[in-house]
């Protein structure tokens, strides 16, 4: 049976397959024991990011959402108020986009559906005229930092936020004729 990922933008009715999602895709490259706790932004998709896509995947027995991607502005960004020690990259001039909520179905990692949806977020973001893409990560999430250096990404910062060390990666987009069609 031919298996099919596609993004699409997200739709209200995404909403419990987005919370499933959520629940079973863990932390920081950690392996999940039991269900992750609902994320109470993901009830809120609409005011908080920019745009919102997901994957969604299609065996010929069934359909659901196996991935998803949003961008925030950093002005903006609840998650970002809590981050006491941000870095200055993104104070600066440069119009930014935050990459946000990046996940993808465990069983289905590593077969290119994170680097289809980081695709369809940098193509909107370049097409909207934000001049650099940023995210965070934590330094074990070893393959998260492994994609997103091969989509051009570059380690611009490491912040710490209580007990935990992030990595701030970042992407120029004023470049673009890097973005893939």
């Amino acid at each position: 049976m031919a298996e099919i990922v596609s993004v699409r933008p997200y739709r209200d009715s995404d909403a419990s397959s987005l919370q499933w999602l959520h629940s079973r895709t863990p932390y920081s490259g950690r392996v999940a024991y039991k269900p992750i706790p609902p994320d109470e932004t993901l009830e809120r998709i609409a005011d908080l990011y920019l745009a919102f896509w997901v994957a969604e995947h299609s065996d010929g027995l069934g359909e659901g959402i196996v991935g998803c991607v949003g961008l925030t502005d950093p002005e903006t960004d609840p998650m970002m108020r809590l981050i006491a020690d941000s870095p200055d990259f993104l104070r600066s001039s440069q119009r930014t986009v935050l990459l946000r909520m990046m996940r993808v179905a465990p069983e289905l990692q590593r077969r290119g559906i994170g680097r289809g949806l980081f695709h369809v977020a940098e193509r909107w973001a370049v097409e909207k005229g934000f001049a650099r893409l940023a995210l965070e990560t934590a330094p074990r999430q070893e393959a998260s930092i492994a994609l997103y250096k091969a989509m051009g990404c570059d380690v611009a910062a490491r912040t710490v936020q209580g007990r935990h060390e992030l990595v701030w990666m970042a992407k120029d987009l004023s470049e673009r004729d890097t973005v893939p069609r």
